[in-house]
């Protein structure tokens, strides 16, 4: 038999998380707030067509340019906070493609 005491405490507890819980999800945005207020901070959309949708050697000097400019910065597109691994390590040795990376 639980003691009138932990069960007064355990309501109580119970209670408040209620409480809380309902407090909490009530200040939450909805998703089109979310995805307004994200909005700003992400980025500018670079405004280019699909790659397929351009001849490969036009994409490519508009992308190496893009790069080059740090196009992407001037956009406001946020970057990852850590650095990259570009593949997989087995037994302690790298297998990756190429240097590790930093994606925006």
């Amino acid at each position: 038999m639980v003691p009138i005491l932990s069960r007064k405490r355990l309501v109580l507890a119970a209670g408040l998380s209620i409480v809380l819980t309902s407090v909490v999800l009530s200040r939450l945005p909805t998703q089109p707030e979310l995805r307004h207020s994200l909005q700003p901070t992400a980025g500018a959309p670079s405004g280019w067509a699909l790659p397929s949708c351009v001849p490969p050697r036009e994409y490519e000097e508009r992308l190496f340019d893009f790069w080059n400019s740090r196009a992407y910065e001037k956009l406001g597109w946020l970057r990852d906070k850590w650095v990259r691994d570009t593949g997989p390590f087995v037994d302690g040795k790298s297998y990756r493609t190429h240097p590790a990376v930093r994606v925006y």
